[in-house]
């Protein structure tokens, strides 16, 4: 439960009930004695849930929302002002021949270490890029000329931050 109360030795189902005496029944539901013991509305919203519980369904679309938002590239912590945060205004050519760059924005902080990880379509690191920034509004261009055609993904790092990842293609 969202208390961290531990209840899989206990038989649990997919209802939320569970073996609260080990007689092998499932007679209580962690699920509703959570929910009364919290306040509706703050702690847990109530909605229609297939075979469970309303504070059950509330877990699973949190834990949807985490995944879908770290699949986006959030680097799972609030920041308290992004608007503070560099991130790549341009990406060109597109798609590039020789060489890609990467044109950053003017909040770039200057002597801010920045990596560029760019991969294949498997998943395989194609390119490594580590540099500091040195002006705001940098443009840092990566030779390409020796990889294959196709489309890349790229990822950025600035300092610890997982920035932004998109994708830009190489034709020949």
């Amino acid at each position: 439960n969202p208390d961290d109360a531990y209840f899989g030795d206990k038989i649990p189902t997919d209802a939320c009930t569970y073996d609260s005496n080990s007689d092998g029944n499932q007679e209580a539901n962690w699920a509703i004695e959570w929910q009364n013991s919290h306040t509706q509305g703050i702690d847990w919203y109530d909605c229609e849930s297939a075979h469970s519980q309303p504070l059950n369904a509330n877990q699973k679309a949190y834990a949807a929302w985490y995944l879908w938002a770290r699949l986006a590239n959030w680097a799972g912590e609030f920041a308290a002002d992004a608007s503070n945060l560099p991130f790549v205004e341009h990406v060109f050519p597109n798609p590039a021949k020789e060489r890609v760059s990467f044109q950053f924005n003017s909040k770039t902080p200057t002597s801010s270490p920045v990596n560029i990880l760019i991969y294949n379509v498997n998943g395989e690191l194609a390119v490594k890029y580590t540099d500091v920034f040195s002006t705001p509004g940098q443009i840092i261009s990566i030779e390409t000329k020796n990889l294959a055609s196709g489309v890349y993904i790229y990822q950025i790092y600035y300092g610890n931050y997982k920035g932004q990842s998109g994708k830009f293609g190489i034709g020949k």
